[in-house]
Order: structure tokens, then sequence, then C-alpha cells
């Protein structure tokens, strides 16, 4: 486990998840992408891969909403825990501050990652699908950096099979 955040005394703890048909709130609509996140040593990766069968917002258009719901969901699933015992004093502020300690998370947490996006094979991809190496400034704003699939193993350091999603997920009819 690695402290992150000193400011907050916060640690993440190593995991791995897989959801198939995560949530997440886009331009006025809903939608559904594969999110795969894996942390080691205190270094989130997430693989967050378009869904052919998408019906709502693309994962390139609501790229900030899937960051902070999948660290709350990191932080539901206990990955990141605090190391300070809790005062009176953290129960009274809890609420008070809130917002600012998510927008703080999210920034540390997307300095630290690696977020690679994938896009199913389509006519505009190739036949092995696109991806991008996704970026976050100080502010949440997104930059993309498109690459092949051995680059981004290469580039990332990641095993072969961390991009490996089961075309049935992919193309899955049922959203």
């Amino acid at each position: 486990m690695d402290t992150i955040l000193d400011e907050y005394k916060l640690a993440i703890k190593s995991i791995d998840i897989i959801e198939e048909q995560f949530p997440f709130v886009g331009m006025a609509t809903m939608g559904v992408c594969y999110l795969k996140i894996r942390v080691r040593h205190g270094t989130p990766v997430f693989l967050c891969a378009q869904r052919s069968n998408n019906p709502g917002t693309t994962i390139t258009n609501g790229v900030e909403s899937i960051l902070k719901n999948a660290i709350d969901m990191l932080v539901e699933r206990g990955a990141i825990v605090s190391l300070r015992k809790k005062t009176v004093k953290d129960f009274l502020l809890a609420d008070r501050f809130e917002e600012k300690k998510r927008n703080d998370l999210a920034r540390f947490i997307a300095n630290k990652a690696i977020w690679i996006e994938h896009y199913p094979p389509s006519d505009e991809t190739p036949p092995e699908g696109a991806f991008a190496l996704v970026k976050f400034d100080s502010m949440l704003h997104p930059r993309w950096s498109f690459m092949s699939r051995q680059f981004a193993i290469d580039a990332c350091c990641l095993e072969e099979s961390f991009l490996d999603i089961p075309d049935s997920v992919i193309h899955h009819e049922d959203t």
C-alpha cells in the first residue's frame, strides 16, 4: 500500500476490478462502457472501452465523468483508505469540503494514473480497434494520444493480456 495525498493522509491498495457495463453520465445522456482497473504499487491503470452498442454518450465525451465515477468505485471498494483516525472534528467537517476533497483526489489519481481508451474495430478504426492514452491536466481536461495496441503495451509497461477484452462484451446486445 502506497501513501497518496499527504494532505488528506490517504493510501491506495492493490486491486483488480472489471466492470463489463459501467454506467456514466455524459453529454445529456447516459453511456455504458467496459472498465478494467488495476492498481499496483500505488499506480492505477484504467482501460476504458467503448461498447459497440453504447446507447448514449461516447467514452471520449464522458471521460471526465467516467474518471470520477471510477475513483468513487475505488473508494467504495476499499482501495482508497484513510490512514488517520477519525476525530470529532472529522465528523463535524465531513461534508463541508467534500467536493474539494473529491476534486483533489480526482486530480491526484488522474495525474498518477495510466488511462487507456479502446474503441472497437469499425469502418473508422484499424482491425484491432483504436487505442488512445489519455492524460489529464490540472483542471481534469483530457488530451488524447492515439497509438497502436503494441505501442500502448510497450509505452505503459503492460502485459499484453491487460488490453484483452472479450468480443462478446464489446459487442454485447443488452445494455
